[in-house]
């Protein structure tokens, strides 16, 4: 993990949850890192049209670019990003062994 992500605290933020009034985002801290991420877990377990995978994640890109110009730190993982292991759990376990953040 960077040196410039580690942190206290991870906040995962799911697809359906790119609400930018919700109160996490009303204060910067500097040592919360927010967490997006692409993920095969999401997109396989039912069919969809590629046309709402693209939307999905064009919206999820979109917002991590909002909250990065509010100040938040974000971590935005791609679905071709080589660290990504496709599941949500296992992304969780690696980013909080390698942030050092307490939850």
């Amino acid at each position: 993990m960077p040196e410039e992500l580690k942190a206290r605290e991870l906040r995962l933020v799911l697809g359906d949850q790119l609400n930018v009034g919700h109160p996490w985002y009303s204060q910067c801290d500097h040592q919360v890192v927010y967490v997006l991420m692409e993920v095969r877990q999401e997109t396989d377990y039912a069919w969809h049209h590629v046309q709402k995978v693209l939307g999905f994640f064009g919206a999820m890109r979109r917002f991590a670019r909002q909250l990065r110009e509010k100040g938040h730190r974000v971590l935005y993982l791609t679905l071709d990003d080589p660290r990504n292991t496709q599941e949500i759990p296992r992304n969780l376990r690696w980013l909080l062994e390698g942030s050092g953040a307490e939850r």
